[in-house]
């Protein structure tokens, strides 16, 4: 089932320590929620169908793709109106991803937070 960001949640779940990469919402729909990366590919955007659902205009129906490659989350731009940025960096082709990373999209901001 997608995660879906369309407004801030009173509260966020809190995760495990033990958990594997996740992402945290820090600016736009869904401020404060953590979604755990469990599939080895997700799909991010406005689209329902998506594995991460951005309910904002500022993002594409389909954005981006977030794989999981060894274990190791690399990033990849899908030809979005607004683009991606990550570190403040626009997004060109597929980048390896880093605990800590903030990934904008549109005017969506992520931050990576790696396993443990």
């Amino acid at each position: 089932m997608p995660t879906r960001m369309s407004a801030p949640s009173p509260e966020p779940a809190a995760a495990p320590a033990s958990e594997g990469w996740s992402l945290h919402v820090v600016r736009g729909p869904g401020r404060g929620t953590r979604i755990a990366l469990v599939l080895a590919e997700t799909l991010l955007g406005r689209l329902a169908s998506n594995g991460v659902v951005l309910d904002d205009p500022s993002v594409s129906r389909v954005h981006a793709r977030l794989r999981l490659v060894d274990g190791v989350p690399e990033f990849e731009d899908l030809q979005s109106s607004s683009g991606t940025r990550v570190n403040g960096v626009p997004l060109r082709g597929t980048v390896r991803l880093h605990d800590g990373d903030e990934i904008v999209l549109g005017r969506v901001a992520l931050v990576l937070a790696g396993p443990g």
